[in-house]
């Protein structure tokens, strides 16, 4: 019985070792755009013309903000997916109602990974350690005894304010949620509600966000004493477009921490993620 295929396509490292994992199970396919491996524009005449693809895997996320899928050149969903072969089973991240619309209209299955909660919280520890990284790579100070303000108490807030809290630091939990704030502060941190916050930003060392919404503008950080700020939240971020350039180079964009500094593991959690929505479904049966 022949083997069924799997395609990975796009993305960073994190991806090239999923494609190995892969390749237990599956004849393994990547394409990327390297110096050893097909551009763009041969991607398309490689699909017709060479592999037959049973699972297809996009990066996270796997679409940029011009519907281009990150880590080609030009290749939109509708030329990806118009050139799979009908019923193909596709696996992406932060998709969208566009994104199904047109995998439904060419016959496919398409899951979104990114929105699996096993992937998401086994996910937070790269996101977590990354950041920690990130800190001391931008700071002269250590840890020890430097005072951080962590936006948002979801799982990468709780696992970054317990990895900065068992290294020696100081950290205030920042959250319009009540019960987060009682559960900070009942975990030994200091908390300040979102509405105090924006009012009057707490003085830190740095500052991460993990709330993929604008909460601080221009005038609310005109006078704010904040060494660095580190974004860890997908668009919009944050911060006001004109925040961050206030901010200047005391702001740090910090995507995709995990396939920058941890693409084995995390090549394993998006494995571990999309075996799981298979064996789910039933598998490729």
């Amino acid at each position: 019985m022949k083997r069924k295929s799997s395609l990975v396509i796009g993305g960073d490292r994190r991806m090239v070792i999923l494609a190995d994992m892969l390749s237990d199970k599956f004849e393994s396919y990547i394409y990327r755009n390297t110096s050893a491996v097909p551009k763009t524009s041969k991607i398309i005449n490689a699909l017709s013309e060479t592999v037959r693809t049973d699972i297809v895997v996009l990066p996270i996320p796997s679409f940029d903000k011009n519907g281009i899928l990150n880590g080609t050149d030009d290749l939109s969903a509708e030329a990806l997916f118009s050139s799979l072969p009908c019923s193909s089973i596709i696996f992406g991240a932060k998709l969208s109602d566009l994104h199904r619309h047109i995998a439904k209209e060419y016959g496919h299955k398409l899951f979104d990974y990114g929105e699996n909660e096993r992937f998401n919280m086994y996910n937070a520890i790269p996101t977590a350690e990354g950041a920690i990284l990130i800190t001391m790579e931008s700071s002269e100070n250590t840890v020890h005894n430097s005072h951080y303000v962590v936006i948002g108490y979801g799982r990468i807030g709780k696992l970054l304010s317990k990895n900065l809290k068992s290294l020696g630091g100081s950290v205030t939990v920042v959250s319009r949620s009540e019960k987060s704030l009682v559960l900070a502060e009942c975990e030994g941190y200091n908390v300040v509600s979102m509405k105090e916050f924006c009012n009057s930003p707490v003085t830190c060392d740095i500052c991460f966000n993990t709330v993929p919404t604008n909460i601080l503008n221009d005038n609310q950080i005109k006078y704010w004493s904040c060494k660095k700020y580190i974004e860890l939240a997908s668009s919009p971020g944050g911060l006001s477009e004109d925040a961050k350039k206030s901010l200047n180079e005391r702001y740090i964009s910090a995507l995709s921490l995990p396939g920058r500094y941890f693409p084995d593991t995390s090549g394993m959690i998006i494995y571990k993620t999309i075996t799981y929505i298979m064996d789910s479904i039933g598998g490729l049966n």
